[in-house]
This record gives C-alpha cells, structure tokens and sequence, in this order.
C-alpha cells in the first residue's frame, strides 16, 4: 500500500498544473479573507455605533414608546472562514414591546445592516469563503485525480502488471485513497495557517478556545466530505473501461449534487410547504398581528424543510454542516430571532409595569427624567458547541454513509476487475 500511496502523490503533487492552481487557490482565499475580516471589522463598529445610539436615545426619551431596546448578535470570527447565509438576514433586532405588537413582520422591529460595497469585484468575493471553495475547486480536483486512477491504470497495462505479483485488491485501493487524500488535505492545511495569520495582521482579530474547537470540526468535515468524492472517483474508474467514460459520469454527478440541487431545493420546499400568505387568495386580506404570526411560522417551517431536505445530499449536508459550526447558518439567524421575540416579551411587561406606575407616560411628553429601573437588557444567548454538534449528526452521518457506501462500492467493483482482460 505504502508504494502505490508514494506512486500517488509523487503524480500529483509533482504535477505543474496542481501546483499551479494551488497557488491561485491560495491567493484568491487569501483575497477573500481580507475582505470578509474588514466586512468583520465594519460590522463590529456599526454595532458599537448601534449600542452607543440606544444610549443616548434612552438618556432622552420623555416617555415609554420612546424607551426601544437593541438586541445584537455580534459577528463570529468563524465567519471571516465561512460566511454562510446568515450575514444577510441583519445582526440588529429593534424591541418595542407593547408598541410594536406585530413583531417581526413591522419593518420598524428589525434593523438590518446591509453593507454595500462600492468595488463590485469586492462584493462578488463576499459570495466566496472557505467551503465554497472546497465545494466548487476541491470536489472537482478529486475528480480529475481519480478518474482515471483504475481504469487508466488497466488502459496502460500497468494494473495487469501490479495485480500480477498477487498484491491484495484493497490494497491498491486504499493506497490510491490514501495518496490522493494527503495531496488534497496538505493545501487544506495550508488555507487554515494563512486564514489564521490573516487574523493576526493588525488590526487582529482574537479567537478563542472554543472558535479553535470550531475550526477542528470544520477541517474534520472537510475531509470527511472530501474523502467521499475521492472514493466515488475510484468507484466509477473500477467500474468503467475508459477513462473518458468515467470523467464523463463523474462530472454528471458533480454537476447534479454541487450545482443543480442546492438550487433546486428551495423550490422544492416553497412546492411542498407553500406559504399562504402570498397566495393571491389572501393579497387582500387585512394584515393582522395574528396572520403576522402565522406568516412568520410558516416561512420557519419553510426554511427548516429546506434545511431538511439538503441533508440526505453530501454536498448541500457539507456545507449545511460547516456552516452551523461557524455560526453563520439559518438555524442560528432563527435562534436570534426567537430570543428577539422572547425579550420583546419581556420589554413588554416591563413596560405594562412602569404605566401602572406612571400611567400617563405612555406616549405624551412629560417633563422630568424618565423611571428605566429594571429595563430589560436584551443580550444574545448564543450555541455553544456541543449544540452545533448535535445539530450536525444528521449531516455528519449522512457524510458517513457516502463514504463508506463509495468504498465498498469500490472494493466490490475492483474485486471483480478481472486483469486479463
């Protein structure tokens, strides 16, 4: 096994165009870990700025539907990694209590921060991150290092030639596995220490023991995914006679699971969970504070079957998987709201409290300071990791099956390779 794993990488890292590319790999995420650290670092100062503005306004406020609270999520350093989709849904949840009842469908109840860029070369690289590039460029690099890996082999004749010294099928298998798997896991590595020293540039941006525990998970996944494609490629090679043939089914299948069905499950859950309140039966319909309420809980359980739906898929249940582990995902902007919900519960009580107390501050100007003992502070209870973690067995088991479905799917197919042919 040891000689055919030397055999491999020699191939594959001594090959121009693999260190070629990873070189424009590593200078293009070098790029976009610049810019998603200063989108980080913008984020942070206008949260500051966020929390320095309720102050004030709270220091002047004259009456009760004056007093707004400001629940902040602030943004993970794992997102400078992942960026994920939950940047785009707003950090800031804007708390009225009893004077904002329809909350979260009043615009007035969240405050979203949309950070335009003004370079739009910028504003493409914020739909690059890390698992998008192991999505999309190392997925695909697998491919083209597996492909041909039996069947090229046996076109050659060099595979009638192994098999002849009685050398154990798994073997050859495992040492084609093992090879191709450290190539890919070394620049893997080497994304990792250059996001990490792109931390540490001034200004910096600190990282703590349980983002580090994170990052672990994240590289863990990587490879599990990673390892998956690897093994799918030496299948379909064990299976076909040409190497065109193979790199053929294998780009079918690429194109299938990394293209067209992360795109085709969002139609799929709005088919299978419509969402009545944009049906043209309801348009003109009044808005209530309750068909606010069911709005908001049919377009959860829209999201959430989505969600669902991308698990059983290694590609969309990968990305699905890093993105809870760096925070970054949908279920995490969800939690942010239902907190938001919570504490708005909450204002409103204090808030009925104080008008029984002041019953006629509630909205008219009065002079003299107003009473804010006891206000609520809304903070952000954030996942802690053993949560992320259990949020991903679906999609860590679902990796898991790939794997080892490839791999036996492999082996039975190289144990019936006969080499005489």
């Amino acid at each position: 096994m040891t000689l055919f794993l030397r055999k491999r990488l020699a191939l594959n890292l001594l090959e121009f165009r693999f260190l070629g590319a990873m070189a424009l790999v590593l200078l293009l995420f070098g790029l976009v870990s610049f810019n998603h650290k200063r989108v980080y670092q913008r984020e942070r100062a206008d949260l500051d700025d966020e929390q320095l503005a309720q102050r004030t306004e709270l220091s002047h406020a004259h009456a009760y539907s004056q007093v707004l609270l400001n629940m902040i999520r602030q943004p993970t350093p794992l997102g400078i990694l992942v960026a994920g989709v939950g940047s785009r849904y707003g950090s800031i949840a804007r708390l009225g209590g009893r004077f904002m009842v329809d909350f979260p469908d009043d615009p007035r109840t969240q405050k979203i921060l949309t950070l335009a860029q003004a370079n739009p070369f910028l504003a493409g690289l914020l739909d690059l991150d890390f698992s998008r590039l192991v999505l999309f460029f190392f997925s695909l690099l697998a491919i083209f290092f597996t492909y041909d890996a039996i069947c090229g082999e046996r076109e050659r004749g060099l595979l009638k030639l192994c098999l002849s010294y009685s050398v154990p099928r798994y073997r050859l298998l495992f040492g084609e596995f093992a090879g191709n798997a450290i190539t890919l896991v070394l620049p893997l590595i080497m994304m990792m220490l250059l996001w990490l020293v792109v931390l540490q540039l001034p200004p910096s941006v600190p990282l703590h023991a349980t983002d580090y525990g994170r990052l672990g998970m994240i590289l863990s996944y990587t490879v599990l995914f990673l390892s998956g494609f690897i093994l799918l490629g030496l299948w379909v090679s064990a299976l076909t006679r040409s190497p065109t043939t193979s790199l053929a089914i294998l780009l079918v299948i690429w194109i299938g699971t990394v293209i067209v069905y992360p795109e085709f499950v969002p139609f799929l859950a709005r088919w299978w969970g419509p969402d009545e309140n944009s049906m043209v039966s309801t348009v003109f319909q009044p808005w209530t504070p309750q068909r606010g309420e069911e709005a908001w809980r049919q377009r959860v359980r829209q999201t959430l079957l989505a969600e669902r739906l991308k698990v059983p898929v290694p590609t969309t249940a990968y990305v699905q998987a890093v993105e809870v582990m760096a925070q970054t995902d949908i279920g995490t902007h969800i939690r942010f709201v239902d907190q938001a919900r919570l504490w708005n519960g909450r204002l409103r009580s204090w808030q009925q409290v104080k008008l029984r107390q002041y019953p006629g501050r509630d909205s008219r100007f009065e002079p003299g300071p107003l009473d804010i003992s006891g206000l609520p502070r809304a903070r952000y209870d954030p996942e802690d990791m053993s949560q992320s973690v259990i949020r991903t067995l679906p999609n860590i088991l679902a990796l898991i099956v790939f794997d080892v479905g490839c791999c036996l799917g492999a082996l039975r197919a190289l144990r019936n390779y006969i080499p005489t042919e």
